[in-house]
């Protein structure tokens, strides 16, 4: 039986992993493998910038399988239900993941991490799928939030804020992130008070061609007018203060409603 260049690249890759004897190396392999599943879908991201989050989860989740992690788990009970759950040779990673509706939909996914769970790892992951356009833009305003506690002034958060500030009260962030160097650690505690390293991958969805083709695609703006529906829908289900004037331009470029 003959095997094709891929088929080999593939158990020579397994064979890899299978060597794996501490969690410095696991999560090293682990990274590489996600970081090309990430790039690739990229490449294809027409098929991802209106898709929903549990359904890109289950995407990753296949590509991880195929890519000789055979054990990985989707929704697996981790204190609730944590998104991705992998164990190798006796190590542990859990990941949660989010869309990015906006800063406060992220902040919820870091709070999952950090008070619900996040019990027995110092080490977890927190996936960011990005479908709208000013992927950098959207990078520097969610590390504002965090380092500038945007959070205090939030509704829903004002009984909860000592434990929440016991987790975020100094948020570490490298000063060098750039978009092309992810996954990044930001630093963070638990709230019993032990550090919590979160490795941050963000997925660039996004699909904007502006090509002749992209602007008469009738399609791709219906789409990308309901995806800004939905991103102002939740930020005001989050901050009723935001307003509803801001729902009609949306609407009329959703209906194609004239001006």
């Amino acid at each position: 039986m003959k095997f094709t260049a891929e088929q080999l690249h593939k158990l020579e890759k397994i064979t890899e992993k299978e060597q794996i004897s501490n969690f410095d190396d696991f999560e090293k392999f682990l990274h590489e493998d996600l970081c090309r599943i990430i790039r690739r879908m990229e490449s294809s991201s027409d098929k991802y910038f209106v898709e929903k989050e549990d359904d890109i989860t289950t995407e990753i989740v296949g590509r991880l399988y195929e890519a000789g992690w055979t054990n990985v788990q989707e929704q697996t009970k981790e204190v609730g239900s944590v998104d991705i759950h992998i164990e190798f040779n006796g190590f542990k990673w859990i990941c949660e993941a989010k869309r990015n509706y906006g800063n406060l939909n992220l902040f919820e996914g870091l709070l999952q991490l950090t008070t619900r769970y996040a019990k027995n790892q110092d080490r977890v992951a927190f996936f960011i799928y990005h479908q709208k356009k000013s992927l950098l833009p959207s990078i520097k305003s969610f590390h504002n939030f965090l380092t500038s506690k945007e959070w205090v002034s939030r509704k829903g958060f004002e009984d909860h804020i000592d434990d929440i500030e016991a987790c975020f009260d100094q948020v570490e962030i490298p000063d060098d992130v750039t978009y092309d160097k992810t996954p990044y650690t930001i630093k963070v505690k638990k709230l019993c008070g032990s550090p919590l390293i979160i490795n941050i991958f963000w997925a660039d969805f996004s699909f904007i061609p502006l090509d002749k083709s992209g602007r008469q695609s009738e399609s791709i703006q219906i789409k990308n007018a309901r995806l800004a529906l939905m991103t102002a829908f939740f930020e005001y289900q989050k901050d009723p203060e935001l307003g509803t004037q801001q729902f009609i331009p949306l609407l009329q470029k959703y209906f194609k409603f004239d001006e």
